[in-house]
C-alpha cells in the first residue's frame, strides 16, 4: 500500500534502497568469514566478541533503513522487515556485546510494534463506520422499499403517484436494499 510519493520521497526512497541492497550485501560477505572462524563450544576471543558486536551494528543499520523505507511509503511490510532485522540486531548484541546496546533494539522493536497497531487501528476505524454506514442503508433502503411496494399500507397517498410508479420505486429500493445488503455482509465478514 504505497501512498502518491513526491519526487523528493521517492529520491530519497530510490537511495535508501540502494544502501539497503549494499548492506545487505555487505552483511552476507562478511559473515561467511565469520562462520570459517567459528569454533562452537569455544569462548569468543575478544576479536570475535568485536566482529559480532559490528555485525550486530550492521544488521541493526538494515533495520533502520527498513523503517525509514516504512516511514516514507507507510508500508506495513517494510515496518515488519525492520523488526525482523532489529531483533537479529537485539540478540547478536545481547549474547555478544553490551546489555544497553542491545535495550536500545529492544526500544526500537517496541516503536515499530507501536506503528504497526497504529496502523492497524485506523485500518479497523474505516472498516467499522464503513460497515455501520453499509448496514444502516440496507436496512433503510429494505424497509422503504417494502413500505413503497405494498400499495395497501400506503394506501396511495404518497404525492399522489399512481400504484404503478409506488411499486415501481418500493421495488428500486428493495433491490438496492439487497445489493447494499451483500456488500455489507462482505464487509462484516472480511
Amino acid at each position: 500500500m504505497e501512498r502518491n510519493l513526491s519526487s523528493a520521497e521517492q529520491e530519497r526512497l530510490k537511495e535508501l534502497r540502494r544502501t539497503l541492497k549494499e548492506n545487505k550485501e555487505g552483511i552476507a560477505i562478511s559473515s561467511v568469514g565469520r562462520r570459517k572462524n567459528y569454533n562452537p563450544g569455544s569462548k569468543d576471543t575478544e576479536e570475535q566478541t568485536w566482529a559480532y558486536y559490528e555485525l550486530a551494528k550492521e544488521v541493526g543499520r538494515i533495520g533502520e533503513l527498513y523503517e525509514q523505507i516504512g516511514n516514507i511509503t507507510g508500508d506495513e511490510s517494510e515496518f515488519r522487515q525492520a523488526q525482523k532485522y532489529y531483533k537479529k540486531a537485539e540478540a547478536f548484541t545481547r549474547k555478544h556485546g553490551s546489555a544497553h546496546r542491545a535495550d536500545h533494539y529492544l526500544t526500537r522493536i517496541n516503536g515499530i510494534r507501536r506503528k504497526l497497531s497504529q496502523t492497524t487501528s485506523r485500518d479497523n476505524e474505516e472498516v467499522g463506520l464503513h460497515t455501520r454506514l453499509s448496514g444502516a442503508l440496507t436496512i433503510f433502503f429494505l424497509l422503504f422499499g417494502i413500505l413503497l411496494s405494498s400499495f395497501t399500507i400506503t394506501g396511495n397517498s404518497i404525492a399522489n403517484l399512481s400504484s404503478n410508479s409506488t411499486q415501481f420505486i418500493g421495488a428500486g429500493l428493495f433491490i438496492l436494499g439487497l445489493i447494499t445488503g451483500l456488500f455489507w455482509l462482505k464487509q462484516k465478514n472480511n
